[in-house]
């Protein structure tokens, strides 16, 4: 016994379905063998299961998904069979496939470009991380769930006021947060990040509920940064040093730097 909706998945009529097994209809062996094994398993157990299966659409060779209700059942002649209720679930299961391939690339560009991820729900204070935020921060994977608080105390305590600042800023609907700071590892030394982020979520009164951003280390970039500026001062005091009158020009011909 068929009904219609399972005789137009077969082309065929509920009357056509009788006596055949879904060998006569579908063209995939695969999944025909993987229906049949299921069934057997199911009247062998007698007991109801839920299975998630694919069907191969006549017509069309489409293939379509399932969430099949198995219910083993007894003839009146003692013979056993089973009742398939099955749901058409391929809209939600293509869905899913998007999703988890858009997540799968996002996953692919955080690798490439090394950068820590924060989920933070400001309701319960809890802050979600990646594996790459612990990373950077020399923490391991027990941190990719932590209180708020524990974030506070990884920052550097000459950097720790402007950064509440800005956050505090930033969920006021001051813009987005971004800052430049050291974080505190645990081996005594310090890492430098840009940390960047903003208010993805806000209730109806206007009052932040979810905030996500990202950082980078930033250290190697700081390094040289701090080593341009001591060349530079060096090179100034070394200026001032000279007795003679002393003059740097650009290629423009313009005054670059000249002594006291």
């Amino acid at each position: 016994l068929g009904n219609r909706a399972l005789a137009r998945l077969y082309g065929t009529t509920p009357e056509g379905l009788v006596g055949k097994d879904d060998g006569a209809f579908n063209p995939n062996a695969e999944q025909v063998e993987f229906f049949l094994n299921n069934v057997r398993d199911i009247m062998r157990r007698d007991k109801t299961q839920v299975v998630m299966e694919e069907s191969t659409d006549a017509a069309t060779g489409e293939t379509l998904f399932y969430q099949s209700i198995k219910i083993p059942l007894t003839s009146p002649q003692g013979k056993k069979q089973i009742l398939v209720i099955a749901n058409d679930v391929s809209e939600l299961k293509r869905t899913q496939q998007k999703l988890e391939e858009s997540e799968r690339r996002l996953r692919y560009v955080l690798d490439a470009t090394g950068e820590g991820i924060g989920d933070w729900n400001i309701a319960t204070g809890v802050v979600t991380h990646n594996r790459r935020w612990c990373q950077i921060a020399g923490l391991d994977d027990a941190y990719l769930q932590h209180p708020l608080e524990d974030f506070s105390a990884l920052l550097h305590p000459d950097d720790k006021a402007q950064v509440i600042a800005k956050l505090q800023a930033c969920l006021a609907g001051g813009g987005r947060y971004q800052s430049e700071h050291r974080m505190c590892l645990n081996n005594g030394q310090s890492v430098w990040v840009e940390d960047r982020g903003d208010v993805v979520e806000r209730d109806a009164q206007g009052q932040p509920l979810r905030m996500v951003g990202s950082f980078v280390d930033i250290s190697a970039r700081k390094a040289a940064q701090l080593e341009a500026e001591r060349s530079s001062q060096l090179l100034r005091e070394s200026v001032n040093s000279i007795a003679q009158g002393f003059t740097i020009y650009d290629e423009q011909d313009r005054l670059f730097l000249c002594n006291e």
